[in-house]
């Protein structure tokens, strides 16, 4: 093996050995090759398929070295993170080819990935990396860092600090209006957020194993099993959750999963993952950089990739009167609030309601604001349409609270029953089959 001898200078000749008395399950799943590294003995492993869990994998490599007396040196591919973690933990000695190196029967570790350069990089604050991803999300170019602290529950001492770092990164500016400290960016989010690269953090700190029943509405789906939520991908085994503190579960935890049928896996995460989301997992950028450095790119690249444009995070329309329009959408119609915010430094009204649990509509209440043009309609947004199970039914109830929609028709190109009714602004809205 090349690579040995060019990294540590070990060099590794090979012999040629029929292994016997071995079983047809290990010999079905592993080719066995007999080693010489420095004249120290030992036996490569090269998996035919996929990598067997870490438990089948221990036994396995047991029954060998009871066999041949010899130590199993584990030869692969490629590694993802969490095979690495049980590898190293179980002492069970790798090499994957051109990357990592880990032989504790020889006292060698060696990770050349993380090379001086890497390790001398400024690391961005957790908090920092929060308030990065929530003014990413908000799509705007520029956010003041009082509503941030509100939104993001953080301190004075805490956005202070965030806000100079990501300046100091060159990712964000700040600019002062009167009292109060504005984010700024030219840069659009999907370019900003490849300008921070490999600044930002992997969020989770700590992963421990609880039992099933002990799953609160606290906890987030995360890793695979929110990946799977939001991509074609299947549900792994395992569950995962994220969670800021694990200090709830110290009764219960284990550091090791010792029974995947009644245990789900928790993560501790750098930052309060519930302030980046909207729903029941964690939110999409946190999740990339969670599973970042997994060497699966076929799943995990492309399944993050499809993530980016796969749904729609919010609308937002500008209304004249802020309580004429609360009492149209939440009393009315019924929508939830998620966040009302009066901002100061705007002099307007942002209300934030959940339409479902994908899509919120946002709701901004400026001073005079010019009347919307509908006959000729000017470009841009024309319409709101919503999806109802029967447009009859929603049009009675919406008669009961004194809105009134137009005649029923029947949509040319669908087929699927369909009528109008307006906001207090006038904007139309549609019910759709």
């Amino acid at each position: 093996m090349e690579y040995l001898n060019k990294v540590l200078g070990i060099k590794v000749t090979y012999e040629d050995v029929e292994f016997k008395h071995l079983p047809n399950f290990i010999v079905m799943r592993y080719r066995l090759q007999m080693a010489s590294m420095n004249g120290k003995k030992a036996i490569f492993l090269y998996p035919k398929t996929e990598l067997e869990q870490i438990g089948v994998l221990k036994k396995h490599i047991t029954r060998i070295q009871k066999n041949e007396n010899l130590p199993v040196v584990l030869v692969l591919k490629e590694i993802i993170s969490r095979q690495k973690e049980y590898l190293i933990r179980e002492k069970i000695p790798f090499v994957v080819e051109g990357r990592q190196i880990y032989l504790p029967f020889m006292a060698l570790y060696l990770q050349e990935r993380c090379n001086a350069e890497r390790e001398q990089r400024e690391e961005m604050r957790p908090s920092a990396q929060m308030l990065l991803l929530h003014f990413i999300y908000g799509s705007a170019q520029e956010l003041s860092t009082s509503q941030a602290a509100k939104d993001l529950e953080l301190t004075p001492t805490s956005i202070s600090r965030a806000s100079k770092q990501l300046e100091e990164m060159g990712l964000l500016h700040i600019k002062k209006r009167g009292v109060q400290r504005i984010l700024k960016s030219e840069d659009s989010p999907k370019i900003l957020f490849q300008k921070a690269g490999d600044k930002l953090l992997n969020p989770i700190k700590r992963t421990v194993y609880i039992p099933k029943e002990f799953v609160g509405t606290a906890l987030l789906e995360s890793g695979y099993s929110a990946l799977a939520e939001c991509s074609m991908l299947n549900a792994p085994n395992v569950k995962y959750y994220a969670t800021e503190r694990i200090s709830q579960c110290k009764d219960v935890m284990t550091n090791r999963l010792q029974d995947s049928q009644v245990q789900v896996a928790v993560e501790m995460w750098r930052y309060n993952p519930r302030k980046l989301s909207t729903r029941n997992t964690v939110d999409e950028l946190s999740l990339a950089l969670a599973l970042r450095e997994d060497a699966d790119e076929r799943h995990v690249t492309r399944s993050v990739r499809k993530m980016n444009l796969s749904k729609i995070h919010h609308i937002a329309i500008i209304v004249s009167d802020y309580e004429a329009a609360k009492d149209f959408y939440v009393n009315k119609l019924s929508f939830s609030v998620i966040r009302e915010n009066y901002r100061p430094e705007r002099k307007d009204w942002k209300l934030d309601l959940r339409v479902n649990e994908h899509t919120e509509l946002e709701i901004f209440a400026e001073e005079n604001p010019p009347k919307r043009v509908n006959r000729p309609e000017a470009c841009g947004l024309r319409h709101l349409a919503f999806c109802v199970d029967s447009v009859e039914q929603t049009v009675n109830e919406l008669a009961e609270v004194g809105i009134e929609c137009e005649p029923i028709r029947v949509d040319d190109y669908t087929g699927k029953k369909m009528t109008f009714f307006h906001d207090p602004d006038g904007l139309p809205l549609e019910l759709h089959e």
